[in-house]
């Protein structure tokens, strides 16, 4: 992606947050971090498009935070989210594309 996109990614952002040790024990406090960390990272370059590759369980942390009462049962390798800012309700989040997950929103 480096050759492709010279001098335009930001591969160097440290993480502003410790990571917990391996194997997490409670699924929500681990998808509220997830966010969490989405979140700081998008709003340090409001100004700019981010891409955030990152693992299935991070993509449903974030799914399941904007569509509450959904529940994530399924994340496709490469799957994807696409999240703009502003859409519809000024400073909030919302999916406006989505490919590869399976979901449920019978849980509220």
């Amino acid at each position: 992606m480096e050759e492709a996109l010279p001098g335009v990614l930001d591969l160097g952002t440290p993480s502003a947050v410790s990571l917990p040790a391996w194997g997490e024990p409670d699924k929500p406090d681990g998808y509220k971090r997830m966010h969490a960390a989405v979140r700081r990272l998008v709003d340090a370059h409001a100004s700019q498009g981010v891409l955030l590759v990152t693992h299935g369980d991070a993509i449903a942390a974030v799914f399941e935070s904007l569509r509450p009462g959904t529940m994530v049962y399924g994340v496709d390798f490469c799957a994807f989210i696409q999240v703009c800012c502003g859409v519809h309700d000024g400073d909030e989040w919302e999916i406006t594309e989505y490919v590869g997950i399976q979901y449920t929103d019978s849980f509220s």
